[in-house]
C-alpha cells in the first residue's frame, strides 16, 4: 500500500526526471530507515539521523555504494518531500572508496545490422585481451583482434557515484567499419539495491557507421546492448 507521503516521494522524483531504478533505489533508503526506527520516516530527527549514518558505517561496515545510495535517497526525502534543509547534510560523506589497483571484469557489446550480420565485442580488464566475433548472415564466422574501442564520453550516476563511459567508438580496420554508438538514454544503471557492488549499467544505444565491408558500402545499423562496470569501480 502506497502511503501518501510515499506517493510525495514518487511525484518528486518524477518531476526530477528520475529513472524508474533510481526512484526505486531512493524509495528503499528511507524505508530501511524507517524500518531501523520503527516509525513514519516524517518522524525522525536530526540526531537520529547522525546516529543512523554511524550505525551504517560502524555496524554494518556498508560498503560505499551502499552509503551513497541511503544518503543520496534519504537527503532527497527529507531535503524536497519534507523541506527540511539540516546542516547535518552538508557535512556527512560516504566512506573514502578504495580503488582497485586494477579495474576487473569485462565490457560486452552487440550490434545487429539491418544487412542480417552481426558483431560481438569483447573487451577484457586488466590486459585480458579482446575480440570481435563477426557472424555473417551467410552463416559463416569471423574472430578479429585488431580493433579500438574508444569512449566518447562518460556519465557520473547521481543514484551511486559511479563514472560510466557513455557513448563508444569503434574501429574495425579488417573491415573497414568506423562506428559511432550512442547510449537511448544516459541513465541506464541498474542498481543492486542488496549488493550494491553489483552494480553495473546495461542498456540500448543507437549505432551510426562509416562502414564498407568488403563488398560495398555497409548498409544501415540498429541498436545495441552494452554491459560494463564503472570505470571507478570501488574495492569491496
Amino acid at each position: 500500500m502506497t502511503t501518501p507521503l510515499r506517493q510525495k516521494m514518487i511525484e518528486d522524483m518524477q518531476l526530477r526526471g528520475f529513472a524508474v531504478r533510481t526512484q526505486e533505489a531512493y524509495l528503499s533508503a528511507v524505508n530501511l530507515l524507517a524500518r531501523h526506527y520503527q516509525k513514519s520516516p516524517d518522524q525522525i530527527n536530526e540526531e537520529e539521523l547522525r546516529q543512523y549514518f554511524l550505525f551504517l558505517k560502524n555496524e554494518k561496515y556498508a560498503a560505499r555504494n551502499t552509503c551513497t545510495i541511503a544518503l543520496c535517497g534519504i537527503k532527497f526525502f527529507f531535503q524536497h518531500t519534507l523541506g527540511r534543509e539540516w546542516k547535518f547534510f552538508e557535512f556527512v560523506r560516504p566512506p573514502k572508496e578504495k580503488k582497485l589497483p586494477v579495474v576487473l571484469g569485462r565490457d560486452w557489446m552487440s550490434i545487429q545490422l539491418d544487412s542480417g550480420d552481426d558483431l560481438m565485442v569483447f573487451v577484457f580488464h586488466e590486459g585480458g585481451g579482446q575480440l570481435v566475433t563477426l557472424f555473417r548472415a551467410d552463416g559463416t564466422v569471423t574472430t578479429i583482434l585488431d580493433f579500438t574501442l574508444t569512449a566518447t564520453g562518460q556519465w557520473s550516476s547521481p543514484s551511486t557515484g559511479a563514472i560510466y563511459p557513455s557513448g563508444w567508438r569503434l574501429v574495425i580496420p579488417e573491415i573497414q567499419a568506423d562506428l559511432i554508438v550512442t547510449p537511448v538514454l544516459v541513465d541506464q544503471e541498474v542498481i543492486n539495491a542488496d549488493y550494491p557492488e553489483g552494480t553495473y549499467w546495461e542498456g540500448s544505444s543507437v549505432v551510426t557507421r562509416d562502414v564498407r565491408w568488403e563488398t560495398g558500402v555497409g548498409r544501415g545499423l540498429r541498436g545495441t546492448i552494452r554491459l560494463c562496470v564503472p570505470v571507478n569501480r570501488q574495492e569491496i
